[in-house]
Order: C-alpha cells, then sequence, then structure tokens
C-alpha cells in the first residue's frame, strides 16, 4: 500500500518540481554573497540563499539545502523568481508564487515552498541591513506586509 500511495502522488508532481528537484540549475554557495540567510524550518530542513546585487537588482542567487527533492525544487524556483528582479519585487515572492511557478507541490510538501520564501525574504533582509537600499517606487500596501515576512498561504 505505501508504494501505491508513492505512485499516486508521483502523479501529481509537475514536470518543473521533477526538473527542478533533480538538476537545480542556482543550486551552490556564492563566495562573499550580499545578502545571505540560513533558516530552519519547523520540519528539520534548512534553507540557505545566497544573493549577489547590483544596481538594486538580484544579479545571482544561489542556494543549499539539506532537504528532500520538493525542497530543492522550492529554492531553486525562489532563486529563479529573484534572479533580475528588483529587490523590492523580490519581497513579494512568497510561498504561492513558488507553489504556482512550480505548478503545486504536493499538500504535505507545500511548507517547503514558506520555508523558501521565507529564506528568500531573510536573504534580501540581510543585504538592505548591510548595505542599505532605497526603494525603487513608493511601497505598496502589499509590500508593506511583505515587509513582516511572507504569509503563510495554502
Amino acid at each position: 500500500m505505501k508504494n501505491n500511495d508513492h505512485d499516486e502522488e508521483e502523479r501529481f508532481v509537475s514536470e518543473t518540481v521533477l526538473d527542478y528537484g533533480t538538476n537545480p540549475a542556482h543550486y551552490g554557495k556564492l563566495e562573499r554573497p550580499d545578502g545571505h540567510a540560513r533558516v530552519t524550518g519547523p520540519c528539520g530542513d534548512t534553507d540557505e540563499i545566497y544573493l549577489r546585487i547590483q544596481g538594486g537588482r538580484v544579479r545571482e542567487a544561489r542556494f543549499v539545502t539539506d532537504g528532500c527533492l520538493y525542497s530543492l525544487a522550492a529554492c531553486n524556483a525562489a532563486a529563479r523568481l529573484a534572479t533580475g528582479k528588483p529587490l523590492h519585487q523580490c519581497l513579494s515572492i512568497n510561498q504561492r508564487s513558488i507553489l504556482d511557478h512550480l505548478r503545486g507541490l504536493p499538500d504535505d510538501h507545500a511548507r517547503c515552498a514558506l520555508l523558501a520564501a521565507t529564506t528568500l525574504y531573510q536573504a534580501v533582509s540581510d543585504y538592505v541591513r548591510n548595505y542599505g537600499s532605497p526603494p525603487s517606487r513608493k511601497p505598496t500596501s502589499q509590500q508593506e506586509k511583505s515587509r513582516e515576512g511572507p504569509g503563510k498561504e495554502a
């Protein structure tokens, strides 16, 4: 029966999740990152995200995690979504945007997207604490909410 459950779960995993989880293009550390965060989730997985910032934009995002395939996929999605974006837009990358990018995760692994979003948020916050970053436009109420961290969704 356990094998059957696993087979059924695999039917609901998108090709994006499988690709990002088995071939994570953004995997690895950055030497001397401009922003960095290490966050351990309630499940025990630890994600680290490293950012290289240039001209107020994320020029490179890398990550490491000790989590499962879904954690790898979620962190890779967070790094991909952040790359090339201005810092203020990175603050709006949350659990829902990662899940949408991946075309979903199994319900019992949606927390992997939340952990990746939280780690990205903390890495951007680390950069702002260390170097400061004036917003390129007036923050919206959504951006104000995002300063408190990504909300738990899904």
